[in-house]
């Protein structure tokens, strides 16, 4: 990357704000001793000194500016943003500052803050010089509503991906609609900012399974709610155990985030088993004889280890594997309910 600021606006109103903005930017840019390169897309500022106009498909464009600019700044919705520049991210540390300032200015939001959130110092320094609120500023004017880390934290599930998480969080303090979508029952309303859908450019996917991706940018929040049955033999090693279990949730398309328990089949020698869910924070459980004799007649025709995956009374069973290197495995998934 260069030490330089790459801004880019979208339509005629988008260019004019670009430009009035221009030199609070500089100076701000000058400070920092970086360069600052003005791109358009809007036939008004073809040209226009200063300014380089961007012919081809804004997605290219943001992956050249991902490799040569510290911070990106796009004159849009964050939705508009994260989908041109969503396929160029590679993680935190390589990743340049992004900020989305909407057309209206009145919110400028750092979307990926940059290695030393350079982002939100800019966002900062726009608010001074012209009024702009800098969403997460934790100063007066912003409310804060739905926070995705916070609901999933509150009912122990995992995030599939930070960056989309605070792209999500960054859309709905400044207004824009956030598509929500899962298979699972619903209690309540969805929170203010959702919107059923199953496409659309940004939204959730409430699920234990990543088969469908129903929007261009998809954040999982995953629930803790699979079983997982397992019965193995004395001479099993815990590599082998976990190459099973792996390719049943494979061939599910189930995050292992998504494990509640691991109940096992009483055997003689399941310190292989205990080792593997140690190393990998899955709770763990030995279903007796007396436990599997219940379900039995409940259960009328599963093997032990399928019965091990509904031991807890309120799950389905969902797959199961054929008996491979002294190992079975199944999985079920728990009844539950999700409130908002």
């Amino acid at each position: 990357m260069g030490n330089r600021i790459s801004a880019i606006s979208f339509s005629e109103h988008g260019f004019k704000f670009q430009d009035s903005l221009r030199k609070d930017i500089e100076q701000w840019a000058a400070l920092q001793d970086m360069e600052t390169v003005w791109y358009c897309k809007d036939k008004i500022g073809f040209g226009v000194e200063g300014y380089i106009p961007v012919m081809g498909p804004t997605k290219e464009w943001a992956a050249d500016r991902f490799e040569d600019s510290d911070i990106i700044i796009f004159f849009c919705t964050v939705a508009k943003a994260v989908r041109n520049f969503g396929p160029s991210m590679k993680g935190h540390i390589s990743d340049p500052a992004v900020l989305a300032i909407d057309q209206q200015g009145r919110f400028s939001i750092p979307v990926l803050s940059g290695k030393k959130g350079e982002a939100y110092e800019l966002s900062l320094w726009l608010k001074e010089k012209a009024g702009i609120t800098a969403v997460n500023s934790g100063e007066e004017g912003v409310e804060y509503g739905f926070s995705v880390e916070k609901y999933a934290e509150r009912n122990n599930m995992v995030i599939s991906n930070a960056n989309y998480a605070k792209e999500i969080s960054a859309a709905l303090d400044s207004g824009e609609k956030i598509c929500f979508y899962t298979n699972l029952p619903v209690k309540g309303d969805l929170p203010e900012g959702f919107d059923w859908a199953q496409k659309g450019p940004l939204g959730i996917n409430l699920s234990p399974s990543y088969r469908n991706a129903y929007f261009e940018h998809t954040l999982w929040l995953i629930p803790k709610c699979v079983e997982i049955g397992i019965s193995i033999d004395e001479t099993v090693v815990p590599r082998d155990i976990e190459n099973e279990l792996n390719d049943l949730l494979k061939e599910l398309s189930i995050y292992p985030e998504s494990i509640s328990s691991i109940n096992a089949v009483e055997s003689g020698n399941l310190l292989p088993l205990q080792s593997l869910c140690e190393n990998n924070d899955y709770p763990y459980n030995i279903c007796s004889a007396d436990e599997i004799d219940v379900l039995k007649s409940a259960f009328p025709g599963k093997e032990l280890y399928e019965l091990a995956a509904v031991k807890c009374g309120n799950a389905r069973l969902i797959g199961s594997s054929s008996k491979r290197k002294g190992i079975a495995v199944a999985a079920a998934l728990k009844r539950v309910y999700l409130e908002f």
